[in-house]
């Protein structure tokens, strides 16, 4: 006879670009409709590694009965939308460096993957080779205080674009 095994769920990351969830809900373990949601949506976010549009609706259900239909559903195959995720990036720094000014041709996570940073567009800079491979996986304000092209009105740049919300 097969032994059963444990009632334990397995998690692996997963890539999802384009995440637009409706929820229907009267909560769940006491908490609102729209806490629930925004627990299950953070949750969602934590496994995938490149979200470009992230669209959350919450119904709460009072007793009554809502009809369910899904509206101006698209396919969009993960090459193209990483693609248009990372020239958003490179467009909105003008195809140069955060950090030198240089051209850049590739991107860079802020907070270092390792160190928990995720691949989300407020993580992600446009970036040269050069500094790229020089930050590596430092802190970013510790490195690039200490560069001779150390820039504050970039700096300030680079902050207000980690700051936002998308």
């Amino acid at each position: 006879m097969p032994q059963q095994e444990d009632s334990a769920y397995r998690v692996e990351k997963r890539y999802l670009n384009i995440a637009k969830i409706m929820f229907l809900s009267s909560g769940a373990n006491g908490q609102q409709p729209d806490e629930f949601a925004e627990d299950i949506a953070s949750k969602i976010e934590e496994l995938t590694e490149e979200i470009v549009d992230f669209d959350l609706e919450v119904y709460p259900l009072e007793g009554g009965y809502i009809g369910h239909a899904i509206e101006g559903a698209e396919l969009v195959h993960k090459r193209t939308s990483k693609h248009a995720f990372r020239r958003q990036i490179f467009d909105n720094w003008s195809r140069t460096c955060a950090y030198c000014g240089e051209h850049a041709d590739t991107l860079d996570h802020v907070i270092p993957r390792h160190k928990g940073g995720l691949t989300v567009r407020s993580n992600l800079v446009s970036c040269c080779r050069r500094c790229n491979g020089s930050k590596g996986a430092e802190e970013i304000w510790s490195w690039y205080e200490k560069q001779a092209f150390f820039d504050q009105e970039r700096a300030d740049r680079i902050q207000e674009w980690i700051d936002q919300d998308f």
